[in-house]
Formats: structure tokens, C-alpha cells, sequence
């Protein structure tokens, strides 16, 4: 699951894959918003964003290559759920 946590020595960042965001078959990115590296403290933002894409088109393109588990790749990038 996507997540963003604070840790004793930063953050710890999911953005989960693309098609497998247990249960979201969309992709995800990561956004970090503000400045750094400077000599006074400054808010930093960081958000994850869900993008749609074309399912469908990366499902059918997986058949012209020789991938392993193909069908469990499929099934994972059309529904979310992860199979095996």
C-alpha cells in the first residue's frame, strides 16, 4: 500500500508498482515539493499521486514479448491484485 512515514532518519516512501498498488491498477509517483539544501530550515511537501494509464494497451503488449508468468503479469496490471 503507498505510504509515506517519518522515520528517526528521514522518511520511508511506498508508491506501491505500477498495477499493483494492492488493489489499485493505476501507477504511482511520488511528488516532493519545496527547498533544500539551504541554510534555514524550510516545509517540504510530499504526496503520492495515483495516474490512470492504458491497462489494456500494457496487457496486450505484454503478449508480443517473452515474459515470464505473462497471464499473472496481465491479470496484476488489469484488477491490482498480485497473483502468482
Amino acid at each position: 500500500m503507498p505510504y509515506i512515514r517519518s522515520t528517526d532518519l528521514g522518511y520511508a516512501i511506498n508508491t506501491g508498482s505500477v498495477g499493483n498498488s494492492l488493489g489499485v491498477p493505476r501507477c504511482h509517483a511520488l511528488l516532493i515539493e519545496g527547498i533544500t539544501g539551504g541554510k534555514e530550515l524550510s516545509p517540504i511537501s510530499m504526496s503520492i499521486i495515483s495516474i490512470p494509464y492504458d491497462n489494456e494497451l500494457a496487457a496486450k503488449i505484454a503478449e508480443e514479448y517473452p515474459l515470464p508468468n505473462r497471464e499473472a503479469y496481465k491479470t496484476e496490471i488489469m484488477t491490482g491484485v498480485y497473483s502468482r
